[in-house]
């Protein structure tokens, strides 16, 4: 079974991974803003990313991936309660956002709108988690859901089995990504 942060690794450097109607990156575009825009990220730093369906967000997930960082996967407009609940929870090292000033932190770096922050914590996550998706909410406050990398892997492997997915084809994302079945 393969990594999902070794997934990259099927494809050169010259293939293009992620398009939408105006733009594509290709493996090695996406690998630079790795080490240009996430600089500061370390392996299993934990992240917050408040997620949109656009292409900057999806190029920070990978990157974040890649890099072993942990993300806790928000939705875009999360009340400013809920975010802060969040950061007093899990002691993130950095926060992406498109409006840091409202949580009162500096951003770092302007990806295209979508802004890193300073460092805030000095967070370590458990090597086994690769990312925490938020419930639906359904019950009240959203709960956490861990999932780990063999959680991750395990599900990759039957949709592409299942779908016969292989590197030629093409998802279409219409669903959030901090959704769990928008992330498959």
């Amino acid at each position: 079974m393969m990594s999902v942060s070794s997934f990259l690794q099927l494809y050169s450097d010259d293939d293009i991974i992620l398009l939408n109607d105006n733009q594509t990156f290709t493996k090695k575009e996406i690998l630079s803003y790795s080490d240009k825009v996430l600089k500061n990220v370390n392996y299993k730093d934990i992240v917050v990313i408040c997620c949109s369906n656009n292409i900057e967000t999806y190029v920070l997930y990978i990157c974040l991936i890649y890099k072993g960082a942990i993300p806790i996967l928000l939705e875009e407009k999360s009340e400013i309660l809920w975010l802060n609940s969040v950061i007093n929870r899990f002691k993130p090292s950095f926060i992406i956002s498109n409006s840091l000033s409202a949580l009162n932190l500096k951003d770092d770096y302007n990806f295209n709108g979508l802004l890193i922050s300073e460092r805030i914590h000095n967070s370590s996550g458990n090597k086994e988690i690769h990312s925490l998706l938020t419930t639906s909410g359904s019950t009240g406050k959203p709960k956490f859901a861990v999932i780990s990398e063999r959680n991750i892997n395990f599900m990759v492997s039957a949709i592409c089995k299942y779908l016969k997915l292989d590197k030629k084809d093409r998802a279409i994302t219409t669903l959030p990504l901090n959704y769990s079945y928008g992330l498959s």
